[in-house]
């Protein structure tokens, strides 16, 4: 489990939004040591995803749900 501010991914359009940084490098370490949690708050709103394992060779680095 892991404890952060800054989201790696959101839906948000008029908010803060996710960090592109973040899944450059922190979504392989998650992935590396099988992270099955990630807890964040820098957004105002709820949300949640499907489970998450590794990025779409993207622009953006989409994860792959």
């Amino acid at each position: 489990m892991v404890c952060m501010h800054q989201v790696v991914v959101s839906s948000a359009d008029q908010a803060n939004g996710a960090d592109l940084g973040i899944r450059q490098e922190w979504v392989p370490l998650f992935d590396k040591y099988g992270v099955d949690l990630v807890v964040c708050g820098h957004e105002h709103h709820y949300e949640r995803s499907h489970p998450i394992r590794g990025q779409q060779p993207n622009q953006t680095l989409t994860p792959r749900t």
